[in-house]
C-alpha cells in the first residue's frame, strides 16, 4: 500500500507539472536570458543586482507574492490597506495576491464575487494550479508565482513570499535593510526570512529533521527528497525574500521543476542549496519574527506599547490584528498601546 501511495502521488505530481507547461512556455526569452553577475568571495560567489539601493535613500523594488485562498476574501480585505500602503515605508513595491485559478465544484456566487474583487481592486493574479497543501501543491503554486514575477515584474530586483494572515512592516524591514547597506553588506545576495526565533530558543545552525510518517501533513517521500535533514529554510507562512537572478537560475535551470517538494518552505530551502552548483552562494538573514504558532508565543508582546512590539513579521494573525497593526506602525505611534490589535485574535 505504501508504494502505490508513492505512485500514486507522483503520478499526480507529474500531472500536475504538465499542466504548467503552457504557462512555463509563455515566458520571455529575454528575462530567462539575461545574464547573472558575480562578485568573487574566497571559494563562493554571491549574487549581485544590477539595484542594490534606490537613489532616495529607499529599499530596492520589490514584486510581492501575497499567497491566498480563493475564499479568504474577508482576510483579503482587511489586509489590502496594509499592501497598497506597502510603498510609503519602502519605496517601490506591487503586491499581488496569488489565487489558483483551477478549481472545482466551486458555487457560482463564489467565482462571481472573486471576479468582481479583482475587477474592482486590481490586486489579483490568477495562477494556474490548484489549491492546497498536499502532494505538493504549495509548491507547485511557489514555482507559478515566480514565473509570473520573472514574466511580468522582472523589473523588481527582489522577490517576496508571504502569507495572507502575516503582518509585515515594511518600514521596520527597508530600516534593517538599510542598516545592512550602510554596514557595507549586500541586500541583494541574500536569502532572507524567519529562520529561527531565536528568543523562543531555535537556531540557525541546521536544518530540520524530514518528516517521513506518511499519515503527517508534513510528511516527505524519500522519492522527493532523500536526505533526512533539509537545509537551513526560511519558514514559509512569515515569508521570505530572493534576489531576482536567483529565482531567474531557480526557474531557468529546472532547479524547482526538479525539486518538487511537498513541504513548500523547505523546497524553496532545497533550490537555494542547489544554486551552489552554480557558484552562487546566498547569504541567509534572519528577520525578526514569528510564524506565531502556540510554541513560540511566549517571548513577544502582545500588551504594551508597539515600541516595545519588536517583530518586523507576525504569521498567523487574523486580518483585524493585521489592520489594527498596520494603522499603528503607518502612524509612526510608537507609544501607542497594541492590546487592542491582539484582543481581536
Amino acid at each position: 500500500p505504501y508504494h502505490s501511495k508513492l505512485a500514486l502521488m507522483s503520478a499526480m505530481r507529474l500531472a500536475q507539472l504538465l499542466a504548467l507547461l503552457p504557462f512555463m512556455r509563455a515566458l520571455s526569452r529575454q528575462a530567462l536570458q539575461e545574464s547573472l553577475s558575480y562578485v568573487q568571495n574566497g571559494n563562493s560567489s554571491e549574487v549581485i543586482d544590477v539595484v542594490d539601493s534606490e537613489p532616495d535613500g529607499g529599499c530596492p523594488q520589490m514584486f510581492v507574492a501575497v499567497f491566498t485562498r480563493r475564499v479568504s476574501l474577508e482576510q483579503r480585505n482587511l489586509i489590502r490597506h496594509m499592501w497598497n500602503n506597502a510603498g510609503e515605508g519602502w519605496g517601490n513595491v506591487t503586491a499581488k495576491f496569488m489565487i489558483c485559478r483551477n478549481v472545482r465544484n466551486e458555487k457560482a456566487y463564489v467565482r462571481a464575487m472573486i471576479q468582481r474583487e479583482a475587477t474592482t481592486f486590481g490586486d489579483i493574479a490568477f495562477l494556474p494550479c490548484h489549491e492546497g497543501y498536499s502532494e505538493g501543491a504549495l509548491t507547485l503554486k511557489v514555482i507559478v508565482a515566480m514565473h509570473l514575477y520573472l514574466e511580468e515584474y522582472a523589473g523588481y530586483p527582489l522577490f517576496m513570499k508571504v502569507d495572507d494572515d502575516t503582518f509585515v512592516s515594511m518600514r521596520r524591514m527597508c530600516y534593517m535593510l538599510n542598516s545592512r547597506r550602510d554596514s557595507g553588506l549586500p541586500i541583494a545576495g541574500t536569502y532572507m526570512g524567519v529562520f529561527a526565533e531565536e528568543k523562543a530558543g531555535e537556531q540557525m545552525l541546521r536544518g530540520n529533521a524530514v518528516v517521513r510518517d506518511s499519515s503527517s501533513p508534513w510528511f516527505e517521500s524519500y522519492d522527493h527528497f532523500e536526505p533526512e535533514r533539509y537545509p537551513v529554510s526560511a519558514k514559509g507562512g512569515p515569508g521570505y525574500i530572493l534576489p531576482r537572478q536567483a529565482v531567474r537560475l531557480i526557474i531557468k535551470k529546472g532547479i524547482a521543476n526538479k525539486n518538487v517538494l511537498n513541504n513548500e518552505d523547505k523546497a524553496v530551502g532545497v533550490w537555494v542549496e542547489q544554486l551552489t552548483q552554480y557558484n552562487v552562494s546566498l547569504q541567509r538573514v534572519n528577520i525578526l519574527g514569528t510564524d506565531g504558532y502556540g510554541d513560540h508565543q511566549g517571548w513577544y508582546p502582545t500588551k504594551g506599547k508597539y515600541k516595545d512590539y519588536p517583530l518586523i513579521v507576525h504569521h498567523h494573525l487574523p486580518g483585524q490584528t493585521i489592520a489594527c497593526l498596520h494603522q499603528i506602525d503607518r502612524s509612526h505611534a510608537a507609544e501607542e498601546l497594541i492590546d487592542s490589535c491582539f484582543e481581536q485574535t
